[in-house]
């Protein structure tokens, strides 16, 4: 607080506070075709692309007869009663914290919204609302879009085709091979922006067709994604095309980054994808070999708990 405080005397916070003031007056809208999407799940009752269902279906364990003469069925029922209290409890929480965020989307259907933010000790800046904000989860991030449309050109084509890709988990691929993805499946695209949510799907009728953007990591992104797509695809000019779309892009483990460029470690910055490469790399992956070799060393040596760790490793541990 200090030093902050120093700065501040010093007049050396100007940049970052105008960066801040620049996040919170840009101006964003609620997804309309996402909404009604949303809103068309929601009111089915069904649990679909992180909207929990209307009920809690999970049987409600039965007492057992011997319920006071049995210490082991006694425990085992009490236990089953635990998990399924806690089942229902979260289920409704998070039927309660699904419902605050359409509701949120809805009062601000036909106005702009705004986000002011604030930064951590970091540097990082993050939107203040807690409940609805563009880095919230994939529900959160898939009803919101610019306010403000801007035309995408050719290479916001690109990226957009990338950023569609990497919805459905295609991160690892390579650029072209994350092209070829999409293209190969416009088919799909295009079906989704007529009709994300086909009443015969929520109906649950025998000849049905789940949507295909159901089947993306980020299902509701995927879908403002082939929407804007779509869109653009089918417009005269692609390129031309004025999109309100917002891609989000992280860094490869920023600190490692940081290391490696500061120590100009050509290895570490092929594993944190600062320097050129065919495929994304993965660190994680990378600390695993390294650990696993370290391992097999120790145990031909006979050291015991490399032994007990011997392919167990994995790139989460």
């Amino acid at each position: 607080m200090r030093l902050l405080k120093q700065a501040s005397n010093e007049d050396r916070l100007g940049t970052v506070l105008a960066g801040l003031d620049a996040l919170g007056l840009t101006r964003w809208a609620i997804n309309r075709p996402v909404f009604e999407a949303v809103r068309k799940v929601w009111n089915s009752g069904r649990e679909l692309a992180e909207i929990p269902a209307r009920s809690y279906d999970e049987l409600e364990p039965v007492k057992p007869d011997n319920y006071d003469s049995d210490a082991a069925a006694r425990y085992k029922y009490q236990m089953e009663m635990r998990e399924w209290v806690n089942g229902r409890a979260n289920q409704h929480s998070q039927r309660c914290d699904c419902n605050y965020k359409i509701e949120i989307a809805q009062a601000f259907l036909d106005h702009p919204m705004y986000f002011p933010h604030n930064m951590d000790f970091r540097g990082r800046a993050y939107p203040i609302p807690p409940h609805f904000n563009h880095l919230g989860n994939d529900l959160c991030r898939g009803l919101l879009m610019f306010d403000e449309g801007r035309p995408l050109t050719d290479k916001g084509l690109y990226w957009l085709k990338i950023h569609l890709a990497n919805l459905f988990g295609k991160d690892k691929l390579s650029h072209d091979e994350r092209i070829r993805f999409v293209e190969e499946n416009v088919s799909h695209i295009m079906a989704i922006a007529d009709d994300p949510m086909p009443d015969a799907f929520l109906a649950s009728e025998p000849d049905a067709t789940r949507p295909w953007w159901l089947d993306a990591e980020n299902p509701w992104q995927a879908l403002a994604a082939c929407i804007d797509y779509a869109g653009a695809m089918r417009s005269p000019h692609p390129a031309e095309y004025v999109s309100h779309l917002h891609i989000h892009q992280d860094g490869t483990c920023n600190g490692l980054q940081h290391y490696a460029a500061m120590g100009r470690d050509r290895k570490g910055a092929e594993e944190v994808n600062l320097a050129m490469s065919e495929r994304p790399q993965d660190v994680y992956s990378g600390i695993l070999r390294v650990a696993e070799r370290l391992v097999d060393e120790d145990a031909k040596n006979g050291v015991e708990e490399a032994l007990q760790l011997q392919n167990k490793l994995t790139r989460k541990i």
